[in-house]
């Protein structure tokens, strides 16, 4: 999968928040904030292609957490970015 181009990361005080360029992007029903590891693996994978794999050795490396731990939560927000339209398969 892969982070669509269109949307960046950014700080708005003190929230990591997602950002639609393009006002096709824009829905103002719904205001996308990412957690402090979520906002690590967006850093991390924006540019690339990557598996749900790829954010679970990350989030090993990272966190030092257990690669099942890693992998379920790997896995839900890859999920969530693809429901929200913020990356494609």
């Amino acid at each position: 999968m892969k982070i669509k181009p269109n949307f960046e990361l950014r700080d708005v005080c003190g929230e990591q928040l997602i950002v639609a360029h393009g006002i096709e992007h824009i829905d103002f029903d719904e205001i996308i904030s990412l957690n402090e590891s979520a906002a690590m693996l967006w850093r991390a994978l924006q540019g690339t292609d990557f598996t749900p794999t790829d954010a679970a050795r990350l989030l090993v490396e990272h966190y030092g957490i257990d690669q099942a731990t890693a992998e379920a939560d790997a896995a839900a927000i890859c999920a969530e970015w693809l429901d929200h339209g913020l990356a494609q398969a």
